[in-house]
């Protein structure tokens, strides 16, 4: 899925990718199915689980390509501050480093807190947000996945890693007709009288995008999975 496009395009064989522990396994498959390998950088308990940035930068290498941060975390619950997310982005930028953001539970947040996607936070370092449809719009089954490409100085565009991204998409069996319509109408921030419509919550909201034919341009660049 998207995931998997995202990690795949930033690795080459023997790079590695630095991904938080405890953590999803999943990175770590992607990355070594791909010849790769990855390193583990700590979350702290007594922190709230937040990353511990002086470990993360000690493991930095002439092989690291990638951090890959899940924010929210899973399995942790956690959700990382802005000055966490900041320390972090500082790194990306000392070492030039590209940022892979798993941010598949970024609505799903604790009242009272709020979710901050991590390239909101800077104008310099290029990176890859990840989500999807199964747990963001509470519709699992639709296994439909994005990747967003926030690279305000188009790093990634004179790198080649857009094209890649564009490449690797074309490799695996995307999202069907009927669900990729519904994901313009969804993605849009619903107003009230729009939930009274349609219910109260996002998979209300998404299946009467499906029901009503909203969107009805598919959306490039859609993968299972997500």
């Amino acid at each position: 899925g998207a995931l998997d496009i995202a990690i795949t395009a930033a690795l080459n064989e023997g790079d590695n990718l630095l991904v938080p522990a405890p953590g999803f396994p999943l990175y770590q498959v992607i990355a070594e199915s791909n010849g790769a390998s990855v390193k583990q950088y700590p979350l702290v308990p007594e922190r709230d689980w937040e990353v511990d940035c002086a470990a993360l930068e000690a493991l930095i290498d002439d092989k690291t390509r990638a951090i890959l941060v899940n924010n929210p975390s899973n399995p942790c619950g956690s959700l990382f501050s802005d000055d966490n997310l900041r320390e972090i982005l500082a790194v990306a930028e000392k070492y030039k480093l590209l940022i892979i953001s798993d941010e598949i539970y970024g609505t799903m947040t604790f009242t009272g807190h709020e979710f901050t996607p991590i390239a909101a936070l800077t104008t310099t370092v290029p990176v890859l947000a990840v989500g999807g449809m199964a747990k963001m719009f509470c519709v699992p089954g639709w296994r439909v996945g994005w990747i967003m490409v926030i690279d305000r100085n188009n790093v990634l565009t004179e790198g080649g890693m857009r094209q890649g991204l564009m490449n690797l998409s074309q490799l695996i069996l995307g999202a069907n007709a009927l669900v990729q319509s519904a994901i313009p109408a969804v993605l849009i921030k619903p107003t009230p009288t729009d939930n009274k419509l349609n219910g109260s919550g996002s998979g209300a909201a998404a299946a009467a995008a499906v029901s009503n034919g909203d969107g009805g341009v598919g959306v490039s660049g859609l993968t299972g999975g997500g």
